[in-house]
């Protein structure tokens, strides 16, 4: 199995050839623009010390500003930080906002560390790395175990660092400090606009069809929380300690109560105990991988027997595996249009910091469900006249866009 960044970088050039995209053009979508490594020495609060490492890749601002997201995980890498700034850079240009792709990291333990710590680490590693963010040329949001606590500390540090507060530098904050309406529930939404969509345009009744989700952070239980209200069952769902399942389907709201309450799911009473290699290999019509990239490869993948899947992790699917879903014909929503919906409103966020003027639920909603729909359509049609699957569309649809663009900017010198 090819890394996260071999895979993202495959797929761009065996999409860009078949399209005849010049290599040239490729090999700028495949490289980082700006890559920074820094050191933050973290005061513990038993008064040692110790050096925590962390990364902020710029992969491209040739459309816009760049705008990624802040992972606190102790496994991620380097390179895993550029793949995940080069499907941020594919999913801003399919969905056709004007920005960028960039993405971030800090390597540590995030359970290993109280909240005073926890703060001091993220301001020392804003300090670090606050010469190459900003409204106007790299945007910081909220992604694996960060949130809008973290995205006020970032805002705060940098808004001092220059010298008058600027709410624009990260999205994803809570709404008394220059958030939006409908952020959190933003992947949900769009989710729900799509697969409204899709049942529309294939006569299909979504109600009481059954649901899978692995995952149960924001992702997952917006995923939930939109399905369930679509009327489908969702049967089983996990976190990262293990899964639970009931045949007739769980009571979702119940379950995400029970999640917030109790940090996990080992002793959630009402449903069956199951693992999370057992939940992604049961029968069901929708199963939505929502945890973190590579979690169906060609070692599980022959043991699936869902009917459709919708990729809401970033690269949930391997290279290897998603060609096999291809041969058993099981048709996959592509992260850069499943979960497209946290991008479009986190723009919407940065437009209402530059506007100093909110915007309204209804607004976010109107104008998610008018972008999403759009594209959806767009990948739809083009997958069906060309007999391929949804993330190839989706990536025709995307490197076109920024092959596009690359080429008028042309290179300076």
């Amino acid at each position: 199995m090819g890394s996260l960044l071999e895979d993202t970088n495959e797929k761009i050039f065996s999409i860009g050839r078949k399209i005849g995209i010049d290599n040239k053009e490729l090999l700028l979508l495949t490289k980082a623009e700006r890559m920074v490594v820094v050191n933050c020495p973290l005061k513990r609060d038993d008064k040692s010390l110790q050096m925590i490492q962390g990364f902020r890749v710029l992969h491209s601002n040739t459309i816009g500003p760049a705008k990624g997201g802040l992972i606190i995980n102790s496994d991620i890498s380097l390179d895993d930080t550029k793949a995940l700034a080069t499907i941020m850079t594919l999913k801003t240009a399919l969905v056709g906002i004007p920005l960028g792709g960039s993405g971030g990291a800090i390597q540590v333990d995030i359970n290993t560390l109280s909240d005073k710590e926890l703060e001091r680490l993220v301001r020392r590693y804003t300090a670090a790395v606050i010469n190459v963010i900003g409204p106007e040329q790299d945007v910081m949001g909220p992604d694996l175990n960060t949130d809008e606590r973290i995205m006020s500390w970032i805002m705060d540090t940098y808004s001092v660092g220059i010298g008058h507060t600027t709410h624009r530098v990260v999205t994803g904050k809570p709404i008394d400090t220059g958030g939006i309406y409908g952020r959190e529930q933003a992947v949900g939404l769009g989710i729900g606009y799509i697969l409204h969509e899709w049942a529309r345009k294939e006569l299909e009744e979504i109600q009481g069809q059954s649901v899978v989700i692995q995952g149960i952070g924001q992702v997952g239980r917006n995923f939930a929380l939109a399905t369930d209200k679509l009327g489908a069952k969702v049967i089983a769902i996990s976190d990262s300690k293990n899964g639970i399942y009931h045949q007739e389907g769980l009571d979702v709201q119940d379950v995400i109560d029970y999640k917030l309450k109790h940090g996990n799911l080992l002793d959630y009473p009402n449903a069956e105990k199951i693992t999370n290699e057992t939940l992604l290999t049961m029968e069901c019509d929708w199963l939505i991988p929502c945890a973190t990239y590579h979690q169906i490869t060609e070692n599980n993948v022959n043991n699936l027997k869902c009917r459709r899947i919708i990729e809401g992790a970033n690269a949930a699917i391997s290279l290897k595996a998603d060609k096999i879903l291809w041969d058993r014909n099981i048709p996959v929503i592509p992260d850069i249009l499943a979960n497209a919906g946290g991008v479009i409103v986190s723009y919407f966020e940065w437009v209402q910091g530059f506007q100093q003027l909110a915007w309204s639920l209804g607004r976010v909603e109107e104008e998610l469900q008018r972008i999403i729909v759009k594209v959806f359509n767009e990948v739809y049609t083009l997958r069906t006249e060309r007999d391929i699957s949804f993330r190839s569309a989706a990536l025709i649809l995307a490197i076109k866009r920024v092959a596009f663009a690359e080429e008028i900017r042309g290179i300076y010198p």
